[in-house]
């Protein structure tokens, strides 16, 4: 995967992740806890939606960097999240 693509990887990933984790933080506050089921499966759109703007970005390519990316992009939700909720 060239240089170029990664970018906008990276780029894709960091726009991605910062807005779920805001939306994360509005569908989900703190005082209703991990409500279970319906984290999890928070967590597991969070990580299709980072997932699918990282291949947009970067054409459809694959490769591990790309999926490093990806998860650096699930990570940023989290802490945006938690930066959110002080």
């Amino acid at each position: 995967v060239s240089p170029l693509y990664l970018l906008r990887g990276a780029g894709a990933a960091l726009a991605a992740g910062a807005a779920l984790g805001v939306g994360w933080f509005l569908l989900l506050p703190y005082e209703l806890g991990f409500l279970g089921l319906v984290g999890l499966l928070l967590a597991f759109a969070i990580g299709y939606c980072v997932g699918e703007a990282v291949g947009w970005a970067a054409n459809r390519k694959r490769g591990p960097a790309l999926r490093v990316i990806a998860a650096g992009g699930v990570a940023t939700s989290y802490l945006v999240r938690n930066v959110l909720e002080g």
